[in-house]
């Protein structure tokens, strides 16, 4: 059985975006389904996040088609040309990005829908493709896959990672909501099965679309036992019983602020010293963060990794005390339940929680019985759970060992199972 694979971000891009559909691909020939992805040329992706090693994790025979981006090198050379001589660049910069984002629904990506179309004639001319797979976002893969499944009557299935139109982080005013919702129905008409996250997320799909449940499903999120067992092998010994390494892992965007994180980090080492903890961000961050952290007066304290390879991620996550999930409302937060949240469980490590109105990795952790969750702006809740974990380090190390059972059936192989047996199920009953 074949599958086709649209995915706008994949290896070598090595950002969050393409973990999800990276395992798929990594574990759906063991279940019997050949995966041929259709992606964008890796020279569109922001080189920052290439990370070449994780192609060499696929078998032989997975085919990997790169199509353009239409104007893609004419639109970037006119965002550069336009910030030149600016004396506010990243501000113009900004603002040249969002006015672009606007004006194209369902997103920037579009282009690369319009750069696929002669990919797709020849994947179907070479292939017998028996389904579509599409992850998203960017929506424009789902678009794609079903304006394929419209041509060519070819079982589809959507898989969201996070809403696309009931979605505060991709909200552009009334009348582009209104144009999104309306291109979402378009698509999830077009297709035969949904499958999204988490039970929030599939809860608030149906209620907007009327979706019957035999026509979505939830496949969360997980985390690769294969690989994170090879960082654990390779992570170091505690670096002292009286320091803890506390790290957070993912991008801080601008909106994604560790302002409040970092307001209690500063009271904790006021109330016991610079030497008992070391804070550390691995992944992209805002200028803006960096400043915080120097007008802080944090540096001896805080690390800024930057983007690093997944391995090296991985690493340094199980080579952590403690780690940091940071959730906002305005991200898509109330509805999404980060990766990294099932890799920080399947190592064992506390979890710090800052979770705006308390979202779907708040409700999930709290179904595990597991504590050190606040809101994003609390800052005396923030500090009192580094205090406590500190103080009670080995107890409660323990605890969350004790979930590592329990969070096996996230393992990324058995989320492939679980997709496969999907398609097997929907492709009998065409």
């Amino acid at each position: 059985m074949k599958a086709l694979i649209i995915s706008y971000y994949f290896p070598p891009y090595g950002g969050g975006a393409t973990v999800r559909i990276h395992s798929f691909v990594k574990y759906l020939p063991k279940e019997g389904i050949i995966p041929i992805i259709l992606t964008a040329k890796s020279e569109y992706y922001d080189s920052t996040y290439l990370d070449n090693q994780l192609l060499t994790e696929y078998w032989a025979d997975v085919t990997i088609y790169r199509s353009k981006v239409l104007f893609g090198g004419t639109l970037k050379k006119a965002k550069e040309e336009a910030l030149v001589g600016a004396e506010e660049s990243f501000s113009l910069k900004r603002s040249v990005k969002k006015a672009i984002k606007n004006l194209l629904i369902p997103d920037e990506h579009i282009f690369w829908l319009m750069g696929s179309l002669g990919s797709i004639k020849d994947i179907m001319r070479q292939h017998k493709i028996d389904v579509i797979i599409s992850t998203g976002p960017p929506f424009s893969a789902h678009l794609l896959a079903a304006l394929i499944a419209r041509k060519y009557n070819i079982l589809t299935i959507l898989d969201y990672r996070d809403l696309w139109s009931d979605n505060e982080f991709y909200s552009k005013g009334k009348l582009s909501n209104k144009l999104h919702s309306l291109l979402e129905k378009f698509t999830i008409n077009s297709a035969k099965h949904v499958i999204c996250t988490n039970l929030a997320a599939k809860k608030a799909m149906i209620t907007k679309f009327e979706l019957e449940h035999s026509n979505i499903s939830v496949i969360e999120n997980g985390y690769d036992g294969e690989v994170l067992f090879d960082a654990l092998h390779n992570a170091n010994k505690p670096l002292s019983d009286k320091i803890i390494r506390i790290n957070y892992i993912g991008s801080l965007t601008r909106k994604r602020t560790p302002k409040y994180f970092l307001l209690a980090v500063k009271k904790f080492t006021q109330l016991y010293s610079t030497k008992t903890i070391e804070i550390g961000f691995i992944g992209y961050t805002a200028d803006s963060h960096i400043k915080l952290v120097h007008d802080m007066n944090l540096e001896s304290v805080v690390k800024f990794y930057g983007s690093v390879p997944r391995k090296q991620a991985l690493e340094i996550m199980c080579n952590s005390e403690v780690l940091v999930i940071l959730q906002r409302k305005s991200e898509g937060g109330r509805t999404a339940i980060p990766g990294k949240l099932y890799e920080y469980l399947a190592i064992g490590k506390p979890i710090i929680t800052m979770d705006e109105g308390f979202g779907a990795s708040s409700q999930f952790l709290q179904s595990l019985k597991l504590p050190f969750i606040s809101e994003y702006d609390d800052v005396d809740a923030i500090l009192g759970n580094i205090v406590k974990i500190y103080f009670n380090y080995k107890d409660i190390h323990s605890q969350f060992l004790s979930q590592k059972n329990i969070v096996k059936t996230y393992e990324r192989s058995e989320q492939a199972k679980k997709l496969a047996y999907i398609v097997t199920k929907k492709i009998h009953e065409d």
